[in-house]
């Protein structure tokens, strides 16, 4: 006969969800059970002595032996857990001193190992993502710089444009009433096609960032 039994974890400090599961199969050799069913079969002996004739003569041992030997062929006790069952503990402080203790020092130690690290890699992973971050945050806002140094100086340019053209207007238009029309007229001419030209060329450079914009990258 076969005895198998689950037995539950004795643990007390039973670790959290992330601990290492602990397995453990044990088996118990047939002779401790042996002689559980000797000592058994001798105080049946001695509380009924008929019974103990019984189990003297040749028939009753044989059937004892029998039974023995099915029942105490293997036991097997399974366990799951962080660490392992009562029984074995208590085989461990019969082998080693306080066994128990130190296995379960080693399994805090390695448990709380394991936490620690699991807060560095956080930590970092956290520090990493932050500083991901600031990079974005940097490069954002070095653009939006180099967007408003760029439109300040193209502001700057387009009022010093107009104010040399202004100039060259009024000298224009001084020049013809001294009289000299030709070179007013010459002058004022010069100056609005000046302006003309640089209107175009910033229409035409405007257009061509559209365009390609719009095409993507050019391939390598």
């Amino acid at each position: 006969m076969t005895n198998t039994a689950d037995t539950p974890s004795d643990n007390p400090r039973r670790e959290d969800n992330d601990s290492t599961s602990h397995e453990s199969e044990h088996t118990v050799f047939s002779a401790e059970i042996s002689q559980e069913i000797t000592d058994a079969v001798r105080q049946l002996s001695e509380s009924n002595p008929a019974i103990g004739q019984l189990l003297k003569s040749i028939d009753g041992k044989e059937a004892v032996r029998e039974l023995t030997t099915v029942a105490i062929s293997v036991v097997k006790e399974h366990h799951s857990g962080p660490t392992p069952s009562g029984r074995q503990l208590r085989e461990y402080n019969a082998i080693f001193p306080d066994g128990a203790n130190r296995l379960f020092t080693t399994v805090e130690v390695e448990q709380a190992h394991r936490h620690e690290m699991e807060k560095k890699i956080f930590d970092y992973n956290m520090s990493r993502l932050q500083m991901q971050q600031d990079v974005q945050l940097g490069e954002l806002s070095l653009k939006k710089t180099s967007l408003q140094v760029v439109a300040d100086r193209d502001a700057r340019s387009q009022y010093f444009a107009g104010g040399l053209s202004l100039i060259v207007l009024c000298v224009g238009v001084w020049l013809i009433s001294l009289q000299h029309v030709e070179a007013g007229v010459a002058l004022i001419a010069t100056n609005f096609i000046g302006i003309a030209a640089v209107f175009l060329t910033q229409r035409f450079k405007k257009s061509e960032e559209k365009e390609k914009a719009k095409s993507g990258p050019e391939p390598d």
